[in-house]
Formats: structure tokens, sequence, C-alpha cells
């Protein structure tokens, strides 16, 4: 899961204001900021602002690596990313919210959430590795044949509509998640942490500290 702690990690580039600007094709987006994000797939890589002052959003870009955050004491906006099947990692914080129309394919696809922000994704791929940092809301549907999650104390993970073989998850005190597993999940529930299985695993491997729950949906 190495790949999910180092999105946060993108140098500072130069920035300039957008309105409707075409991007540069990138495998890495880092969003932070009161931003409203919808994803849509598109042939070439480009964001739109849909709802306030577009000079209020800055885009930084380096290579395959882009980000996007507010200047400094300016209100939020809202905007349409068109994106690439190069895309493969999303770090979204600061309050950012995002939500996808279509469907996030490939191989494997790295989320990571930081505290406060919300993210509501559909995903068809090989391996979904996912962060979710206290206080985050994360809601993933759609298909994902390897799961792999750390859940922070307080963060509530759903992708119980996601239809895995194998899920391997970790959570935290006072985490919430939910999965959805044909063959095998794996999880360590810290004290006051809760699972909710769904799809009916043919193995669970479960390691729990006092007040841990882990359940299976009726």
């Amino acid at each position: 899961m190495k790949s999910i702690y180092t999105l946060a990690a993108i140098a500072t580039f130069g920035f300039v204001s957008a309105q409707k600007n075409e991007l540069r094709e990138f495998s890495t987006l880092a969003v932070t900021g009161k931003i409203n994000l919808t994803f849509v797939k598109a042939t070439t890589s480009s964001i739109e602002v849909t709802k306030g002052n577009a000079g209020n959003l800055k885009i930084a870009s380096d290579g395959e690596n882009t980000a996007l955050s507010l200047a400094k004491g300016n209100e939020g906006v809202s905007a349409t990313v068109y994106y690439t099947s190069a895309m493969q990692n999303l770090a979204v914080g600061g309050g950012a919210e995002a939500h996808s129309k279509d469907a996030f394919t490939g191989t494997e696809f790295a989320l990571s959430v930081a505290a406060g922000s919300k993210v509501h994704f559909v995903t068809d791929v090989e391996t979904l590795q996912t962060a979710a940092a206290s206080g985050s809301e994360v809601v993933i549907t759609g298909k994902a044949k390897k799961i792999e999650a750390a859940i922070a104390s307080g963060a509530n993970f759903d992708a119980k509509k996601v239809e895995a073989t194998k899920v391997e998850i970790t959570i935290a005190a006072g985490a919430k998640a939910a999965v959805n597993a044909k063959d095998e999940v794996s999880v360590n529930v810290a004290s006051g942490g809760e699972l909710t299985i769904y799809g009916n695993p043919k193995q669970v491997n479960e390691v729990k500290a006092a007040n841990g729950v882990v359940k299976r949906a009726k």
C-alpha cells in the first residue's frame, strides 16, 4: 500500500488560475480545500469550473502529477474533471469532496482520503487500495478483485456494493466499515472498531481487540 501514503507528497509547482483548462495526462491527482469535484472519463484530460469563481482554483502540474487547491482565503468551487485511463492515484483532503459518474478502471487504483473529506466512487479494477483518515467518508461501488484498506479512527468506509474476491482491511478504534467478498476477508479490528461483511465469503480471518466487532450481514 506504499503508493497510498506517497500521494500527498506532490511537490509545489507553478500555479495558474483556471476556468476551463486542458490538463497534461496525469496518473496522480491531489485535491485539497473546499473543492467539489465530479469525475467523468474522457479521451483527454481537462477541468471545467461549474460553480464559483474560477479564479479561486489553482492548478499545479509536473509530469504525471497534478494538484488542485484554492487560493488562500477564497470560497469553494465545484468543477468537473475529465480524466483518462492513465489516472491511478487520487488524494483528497482539506474538506474536498469527490464523486465519479464513470468507473475508474485499470489494474490498480490507490485512494487516500484525509480528515473531513468525502469520496463517492465507482471502480472496476484488479486491486483497490484505500487509506481513510480520521473523520473521512468513503463510499465505493462497482468491482475490485482485491481490496486493501486502512480505516482510521472515526472514519467510515462503505464498500458493501463492491463485488470483491478478497479483502484485507485494518480498522482503528471508532471506525466503521462494510465490505463484500466472495472468497476471503482478513481483518484486524481495534477496540470500538466495527466491520460488517457481505457476500458470505468462504473464509474470514479476524484479529479483534476487546470491544472490536466483526459481523456478517444477514
